[in-house]
């Protein structure tokens, strides 16, 4: 069972509630958003296999990407509001009659798919096809280059990750085996006027160990959680690709419909049906590209700015750690 809390628009007696879901649960949710929302960018689940898939390690780490899955529907101001996802997570009543009322309704929803635009409110101001066509197409451009780039970071990401907690850790664990050899040579001429430099350069040789062993340790407080969220744009990026095009054939039936007008094959009546679902269908697509390019701009920021944090206090323990093994090396240790 994984313990989620859901952040959601619903209302002031029902936000911040906590649930318990399997992930078969969460997979039959993502099941039904899919099919209902097919223009809507939804975020794939996280990846269900892993290794150790029965530790303890293994569950928390499901749970913190279901949690980051349910956060992301959550700030979404479509999905957030429907019916099933408030089922989702506010009906306590698993495996009751309730949860299984609810569940039979969203299996039986005839709303999905293409029907989802009779329902779609929107401003009556026209849009300019050539702008909704402009402003799609970049952002398909923009698209493409941007996943080419994030898979590229995760890619040094994960190289970084493996060189700190291999090759880096290493060194810093050799040095600090030959620098505690040194101290053991020295211990050999065990004399009051010796004991303090040898003291200092066992401190210094255990300094290094310990900040080899923080190499180790340190990309699950920087890197991990930037990987994480790197792997969940990639996810999300592969949904982009199918509203475009379903842009483009909602803009190549506008323009066919204005041959046939012209053509006298239909009248303006139907043209302009035509036209008016075009309008939806853009309002709803660039509506999904504002939202994702807003919480990629917020994704980001935070990405960024915990990551650099992260390294900042790393290594501001690496100099507190140099600056206490140095201290050792004072008056006392002179001949």
């Amino acid at each position: 069972m994984y313990v989620c809390n859901m952040h959601c628009m619903l209302d002031a007696q029902s936000t911040g509630r906590m649930v318990s879901r399997r992930y078969k649960h969460y997979d039959w949710l993502h099941q039904r958003l899919v099919e209902k929302f097919t223009v809507t960018a939804v975020p794939p689940l996280p990846d269900k296999q892993f290794y150790g898939r029965y530790g303890e390690d293994f569950v928390e780490k499901r749970r913190q990407k279901l949690q980051m899955w349910s956060n992301r529907i959550a700030r979404h101001p479509v999905l957030c509001r429907s019916e099933v996802i408030t089922h989702f997570f506010l009906c306590d009543d698993e495996g009751g009659s309730q949860w299984k009322a609810g569940k039979r309704r969203a299996e039986k929803d005839e709303i999905i798919a293409g029907v989802f635009f009779s329902t779609v409110e929107h401003p009556e101001v026209h849009m300019e096809r050539e702008t909704a066509e402009s402003e799609v197409e970049h952002f398909g451009k923009f698209l493409h280059a941007t996943k080419e780039s994030v898979a590229k970071v995760r890619g040094k990401f994960i190289d970084h990750c493996n060189q700190m907690s291999g090759p880096f850790a290493a060194e810093f664990h050799k040095m600090a085996a030959v620098v505690n050899g040194l101290a053991q040579c020295f211990a050999i001429e065990n004399k009051d006027y010796s004991k303090p430099l040898t003291d200092a350069i066992s401190q210094a040789g255990e300094t290094l160990r310990d900040i080899g062993q923080m190499h180790a340790e340190q990309p699950k407080y920087d890197m991990l959680p930037a990987l994480d969220v790197l792997k969940e744009y990639i996810g999300m990026m592969q949904e982009f690709p199918d509203l475009v095009e379903i842009h483009r054939g909602a803009m190549r039936k506008v323009k066919d419909a204005d041959r046939m007008k012209e053509e006298g094959r239909i009248d303006m009546v139907d043209a302009d049906q035509v036209t008016t679902r075009s309008d939806t269908v853009s309002n709803v697509v660039l509506a999904e590209i504002y939202h994702y390019q807003h919480e990629r701009v917020v994704d980001f920021r935070d990405l960024f700015k915990s990551l650099l944090g992260a390294k900042i206090q790393f290594y501001k323990e690496i100099v507190h750690k140099l600056e206490m093994a140095q201290g050792h090396f004072n008056d006392g240790t002179d001949l």
